[in-house]
């Protein structure tokens, strides 16, 4: 099996659940578009971690300006960056929209972390926490296999008021209705990472759940409208906690599964058919897969070879700390 096929995550597993044939294309072959978008949900949401990332490594998560300062200089950072290798002369209005926003959100957040008295409630234990755990998978022939199981949190905090751990999780989100916190709140992820917390912590520590911070995208104008900012604290008991390890083992064997008829020589779109749904607007592989669809394969091979590379789908856990400190 190929290294990829002998590790997983959240993201992964997400995205074969959604579309195999993504998931063959960005883990199995470890393809990567060479000229990455700028603008889009993606690219802002990883740009706004990375800034909320820093700030809690330098404890300046309550500063309001050195957020939008470091903003600022991530954005110059990066598009200079493109300026320089792709030659690209100005900026697009998406992109500069982008830039307001970030910018206004940023801005915001510490007003709303001192309003909900955050600090007071719950206490920094570390940010940016790195797991990685094998786990026995159990394959449908009865088979054992062997899979590292990654993660990264944002946040891991403890609450003030009774000791219990929480891993916080930053996300992004067009609105904070009803609807989007119930499906962040049932989102396997939650069980997932607390699983991992639960494997390394030690034995007096209560794991008790994940804590989901959502930051709403929006410019912040005399218009806008809160809520803003949310907080959605998921505690996972046994129960449900048992139920998620089952799913998230069907999950895993599925990708296993996959990966070792694709190193037996099957056909992809045998093993890993598409499945068209929202996330092909997201999917750096929407053209190259349209292609095949239409029976263009010449085409979407040419595609693939032109407009994409081969890289560590698994990068962002094993990242160097200092890495992203030189960013900033």
């Amino acid at each position: 099996m190929t290294r990829a096929s002998l590790q997983t995550s959240f993201s992964d597993i997400s995205r074969a659940s959604w579309c195999a044939r993504s998931w063959w294309l960005g883990t199995y072959r470890g393809l990567r578009l060479i000229k990455e978008p700028v603008s889009g949900p993606l690219p802002f949401g990883s740009r706004y971690h990375l800034v909320l990332e820093h700030a809690r490594k330098a404890d300046r998560e309550y500063d309001p300006d050195w957020l939008q300062d470091k903003w600022t200089e991530l954005s110059e950072h990066e598009w200079d960056y493109i300026r320089t290798k792709w030659g690209i002369t100005e900026r697009s209005d998406r992109e500069l929209k982008e830039h307001r926003m970030g910018h206004a959100m940023l801005g915001a957040y510490p007003q709303w972390l001192e309003e909900t008295n955050h600090e007071a409630l719950w206490e920094h234990l570390d940010a940016e926490h790195q797991y990685g755990q094998w786990i026995p998978v159990k394959m449908p022939d009865g088979r054992q296999v062997d899979m590292l199981l990654r993660g990264k949190s944002d946040v891991r905090e403890r609450r003030r008021s009774d000791g219990a751990v929480f891993i916080r999780d930053d996300k992004t989100a067009g609105d904070l209705s009803p609807n989007t916190q119930d499906k962040q709140e049932r989102s396997v992820q939650g069980p997932l990472y607390l699983w991992l917390e639960m494997l390394e912590a030690p034995s007096d520590q209560w794991s008790a759940g994940i804590s989901y911070t959502m930051h709403r995208k929006v410019m912040h104008t005399a218009r806008a409208t809160p809520p803003f900012f949310a907080r959605i604290d998921v505690q996972i008991g046994a129960e449900r906690m048992k139920a998620a390890k089952r799913n998230i083992i069907a999950k895993i064997s599925r990708v296993v599964t996959m990966g070792e008829q694709l190193d037996d020589g099957q056909p992809p779109d045998l093993v890993a058919p598409y499945t068209v749904g929202w996330w092909c607007n997201s999917c750096p592989f929407k053209a190259p897969c349209d292609l095949m669809q239409r029976g263009y394969k010449n085409g979407a091979a040419e595609m693939l070879d032109t407009l994409f590379e081969v890289g560590d789908p698994f990068e962002r856990y094993e990242q160097d700390m200092e890495a992203v400190d030189n960013m900033l």
